[in-house]
């Protein structure tokens, strides 16, 4: 659980802090069936052919209160076993896809996956010299923080963050914010539960 890591776009923010607070992630049960199957999968498929456990169905019963009443998952692999789960929730109302439609998903989630790996390999290790004012920073970036806002919360000046970002990239061998979240998700810089990219 220490090194668990997510990246997401769009979960309502009261599931997301729930999900990594009450360490949700351990009673989810589709990252282990997903590591059985080499196809796509909806969760309504599984929960009604595969015998959960009494935290596995109260995940499921919150992630339904949150407004998710479907969703796919799927597996995604990357070079050196750097494997991940992909899963896409639905709301309500939401159509199947057809089969087509989920191997263009599944060809996407791959290609994606891939391209994160490219963007997170490592480097000459300059990245486990990061202070720790770096390393607030980074966190605050990959959290979505503006430079003014992570200055404010910092007690810094805008032209001091500003710095501090500099210097951070150099030693990631970065030149954005999202490839310098990428690399400290994928060196281990960000991997508590308040480290989270949203």
């Amino acid at each position: 659980a220490e090194n668990f890591g997510a990246v997401e776009f769009g979960i309502p923010a009261d599931f997301r802090r729930v999900y990594l607070e009450e360490h949700l992630y351990l009673d989810d049960p589709f990252p282990a069936i997903a590591a059985t199957r080499t196809e796509p999968f909806y969760w309504s498929d599984i929960t009604g052919s595969v015998q959960l456990t009494a935290r596995q169905s109260a995940y499921i019963e919150k992630a339904s209160k949150a407004g998710f009443a479907n969703g796919m998952i799927m597996q995604v692999f990357g070079p050196q076993a750097r494997n991940a789960l992909v899963s896409i929730g639905f709301q309500k109302g939401r159509p199947r896809l057809s089969p087509q439609e989920v191997t263009e998903m599944q060809w996407a989630a791959q290609s994606v996956h891939l391209h994160f790996c490219s963007m997170s390999k490592p480097t000459d290790g300059q990245h486990s010299r990061l202070s720790p004012q770096e390393l607030e920073v980074l966190r605050w970036i990959a959290r979505g923080k503006s430079n003014t806002v992570i200055a404010e919360i910092m007690g810094l000046s805008r032209h001091t963050v500003d710095t501090i970002i500099r210097r951070m990239f150099g030693k990631l061998d970065v030149t954005d914010r999202t490839r310098a979240a990428v690399r400290g998700l994928a060196f281990g810089l960000i991997h508590q539960s308040s480290d989270y990219l949203a």
